[in-house]
C-alpha cells in the first residue's frame, strides 16, 4: 500500500498537516486521520470524548476504528482471580462510546472491540430547570469543577446536582456551604458541576502544618450540619477531605454526592474509612454526621498533639 499523502486540515482558523499511517502488521497501530469538522458538528456526545487526530486505530473484523481511550482501570476478577483491566473508549465511525474488558497493560489500546456504553451511565442529560453556567464563566482561578467518574458515576453525580438544586431553592442559605455555580453543559449533557474555588482541604492544611483553630472549626461544622438537618437532609461523609479552608481558614463542607433525606438507604457510598463507624451504615440518618464530627474533632486534636511534640 502506498503511504497516504499529506492532509491539510483547518482547525479553528489555523491550518495544521496530518499524514495518515497505512496499517502495519500490528494489530494495532498508532495513526492520526483528517479532520472532518462535519463530523465534529454532527458528533451527539460530549466533545470530551470526541476523537483527537492522534489516536489508536483497532483493526479488528469489523474493519478500522479511529478510536480515543478516556480511562481505564485495573482489578482483580474476584471469581477467577486474574488481573483484568476495564477499557472505556470512543469511536469516530459509527460515533459511539464501548467497553473493553482484557487483560492488556495500561495505556494499550483495546486488545479486541467493546460492547456499547450508555453514555447516561456517566453524564446525565441537561434538566432545563437546573442552573447553567457559560462558558465564558469558567476560570480555573476562582472555579471547580466536579466531574462525574466513569462507570455508572451518573447515580452519584445526579445526586450532587439536585442536592445543589435542592440547597439553591431554599429561603436561606449557609456561610459554610460551597457557592453552586450551576451545571456545565456539552450538547445537551452535564459534564461538570462547578462551584466557587477554594485553596485548600482541612486534611491537607493540617498535615501540612497550619494551625487551626479547632474549637472554632468543630462549632461552625456542628452548625452548618444543624442547617442541613433542619431541611430533613444528611451529609453522610464528613471527613477532613470534605472539609475546604477558605483564606480565613472558614471551614466550608464539600461533596453533597452522599446526601439523602434522612431515612433513605445508602446505596453506592456510606462514608469514609475511619470516619464511618467502620461502614456499617445503611440508612441515611443524622447520627451519621454526628459520628463523622465527633471523627473529626477526635481527629484534628490527635494532628494538634503530634505537631506540638
Amino acid at each position: 500500500m502506498a503511504a497516504a499523502a499529506p492532509v491539510d486540515v483547518a482547525l479553528d482558523g489555523h491550518l495544521q498537516s496530518h499524514r495518515v499511517k497505512p496499517p502495519t502488521n500490528d494489530s494495532l497501530v498508532t495513526g492520526s486521520s483528517p479532520f472532518d469538522p462535519a463530523v465534529l458538528a454532527k458528533w451527539p456526545l460530549p466533545t470530551s470524548v470526541y476523537p483527537p487526530f492522534c489516536s489508536s486505530l483497532l483493526w479488528d473484523e469489523f474493519g478500522e476504528r479511529e478510536i480515543h481511550v478516556m480511562y481505564e482501570s485495573m482489578m482483580d476478577n474476584v471469581d477467577t482471580g486474574v488481573r483484568e483491566r476495564t477499557v472505556l473508549y470512543s469511536t469516530l465511525s459509527p460515533p459511539g462510546l464501548f467497553v473493553a474488558v482484557d487483560g492488556g497493560p495500561f495505556h494499550d489500546p483495546p486488545h479486541a472491540a467493546g460492547e456499547p456504553y450508555d453514555p447516561q451511565s456517566t453524564w446525565p442529560l441537561y434538566d432545563p430547570s437546573w442552573l447553567r453556567i457559560s462558558p465564558d464563566d469558567l476560570d480555573d482561578e476562582t472555579t471547580y469543577t466536579k466531574h462525574p467518574l466513569p462507570y455508572s458515576d451518573a447515580h452519584n453525580f445526579i445526586l450532587e446536582i439536585e442536592t445543589q438544586e435542592f440547597f439553591r431553592h431554599q429561603s436561606t442559605t449557609h456561610p459554610n456551604m460551597p457557592v453552586y455555580l450551576g451545571c456545565e453543559v456539552d450538547r445537551g449533557w452535564v459534564v461538570g458541576v462547578v462551584l466557587r474555588r477554594y485553596p485548600r482541604t482541612l486534611r491537607d492544611a493540617v498535615e501540612n502544618g497550619v494551625q487551626v483553630d479547632i474549637p472554632g472549626i468543630m462549632a461552625q461544622l456542628e452548625d452548618v450540619v444543624k442547617y442541613l438537618h433542619s431541611l430533613g437532609v444528611v451529609h453522610n461523609d464528613i471527613n477532613p477531605s470534605n472539609i475546604m479552608l477558605t483564606d480565613d481558614l472558614r471551614p466550608i463542607l464539600i461533596d453533597y454526592d452522599t446526601c439523602l433525606f434522612e431515612g433513605d438507604p445508602l446505596i453506592d457510598k456510606s462514608g469514609t474509612p475511619g470516619f464511618n463507624e467502620d461502614g456499617t451504615w445503611t440508612t441515611s440518618e443524622f447520627a451519621n454526621d454526628e459520628h463523622g464530627l465527633r471523627c473529626v474533632a477526635a481527629w484534628l486534636e490527635t494532628q494538634s498533639r503530634r505537631d506540638s511534640q
